[in-house]
């Protein structure tokens, strides 16, 4: 969209173009700062360059063979030149070093230690001192900078809404605004 230009632009989808992605069924979209254009897709994540006119899929079955379960890439982020932070349907966070292809989940640490086997990622958001803020089907995560894990965030009001949690934005006075299955 050219909001300028009040123009619609279209790349074509689900077809066997080089100058497409090959899913029409696309969950995020970003530009990086070389200007390709990423977009989260049922099948995986997909990157299309202008410049070039090629299009090509990444999938975590190729970094990880016994978790084929789902591809589907909810979520992406990423700032300025560093690695992207990926949401995905099951695995959870990954990170995605593009220039290396290489790929490293983040795991969920629950308070007795034990680790949540699938979880779906719907939002990333990274703060000013680049700690990662994680929206899932089963709350808010944390995940500090120095970190390999990612944590369940306890609220101490216990009226505070629990349940999934969609979306993450930054607010004011460093806060963060959460939208959950229950309310903002």
């Amino acid at each position: 969209i050219s909001p300028q230009a009040n123009t619609l632009y279209q790349i074509g989808v689900g077809t066997n173009q080089e100058q497409s992605f090959k899913n029409e069924h696309i969950e995020s979209i970003i530009i990086d700062e070389a200007a390709r254009l990423w977009a989260g897709t049922w099948v995986g994540l997909e990157m299309l360059d202008p410049k070039t006119g090629r299009s090509k899929l990444f999938n975590f079955s190729q970094a990880d063979s016994d978790r084929e379960v789902s591809q589907m890439v909810t979520d992406i982020y990423k700032r300025d030149d560093e690695p992207f932070w990926i949401g995905t349907l099951v695995f959870g966070l990954v990170r995605f070093n593009y220039a290396q292809e290489t790929y490293q989940y983040y795991p969920i640490i629950r308070a007795d230690g034990s680790r949540y086997q699938n979880y779906t990622v719907n939002d990333i958001y990274q703060d000013e001192l680049g700690d990662l803020w994680v929206a899932c089907g089963d709350g808010l995560f944390h995940k500090k900078k120095d970190q390999d894990h990612l944590s369940l965030v306890q609220f101490s009001d216990p009226s505070l809404p629990k349940g999934a949690a969609f979306l993450t934005i930054e607010g004011n006075k460093n806060s963060i605004w959460l939208g959950s299955s229950l309310g903002l």
